[in-house]
């Protein structure tokens, strides 16, 4: 089991989107999928976390949120890699 993080990134007509996920443990021990989003060169942006029961609950979200950013027409920029 290790940290993960992924990043996306989309051009559009108002500048870059990005979108990023972390799959990473808490200070006890829960594992938490971090995203964050936003506008390259703003301070717009949100971070939700999310709290799964297991690491392998952990990474079906990450999936599930990989699919959602391809269909929407993001693209990787960092590949799949330890945190």
């Amino acid at each position: 089991m290790e940290n993960l993080r992924q990043r996306w990134e989309k051009a559009t007509e108002w500048g870059v989107r990005y979108y990023e996920i972390q799959v990473q443990p808490d200070l006890w021990g829960q594992w938490m999928v971090t995203r964050t989003w936003g506008r390259q060169g703003t301070t717009l942006g949100q971070t939700r976390r999310t709290p799964c029961p297991s690491y392998l609950a952990a990474l079906s979200q990450w999936e599930k949120l990989n699919q959602r950013r391809l269909q929407r027409g993001y693209h990787p920029v960092l590949p799949s890699q330890p945190a």
